[in-house]
């Protein structure tokens, strides 16, 4: 792999940390719009599973995880080898 290669390939990782919060906060705020007895104030997000379009939300529970998941690989590649640098990979 090049190195221009591996510096796409990087960003495109990093960039997945922006996105998998904004995919998991849009599509909650649409089922809660779409669901009329789903309160957020009483509410739990997680519950929006358990209907029976609970399907659509664990779908985007699933597509945010990886992308978070994604966003940590993208970070292990940018941050320093070293002392202390493990903490910024497990936070």
């Amino acid at each position: 792999m090049s190195g221009l290669q591996k510096l796409r390939d990087t960003r495109f990782l990093m960039r997945c940390g922006v996105v998998g919060p904004l995919v998991f906060v849009i599509a909650f705020m649409i089922e809660s719009a779409t669901r009329p007895d789903y309160n957020p104030l009483r509410s739990m997000v997680s519950e929006l599973s358990l209907s029976e379009y609970g399907w659509q939300q664990i779908t985007h529970f699933l597509v945010s995880g990886t992308l978070v998941l994604a966003f940590a690989g993208g970070l292990r590649r940018v941050l320093p080898s070293g002392p202390g640098s493990s903490w910024g990979r497990g936070c």
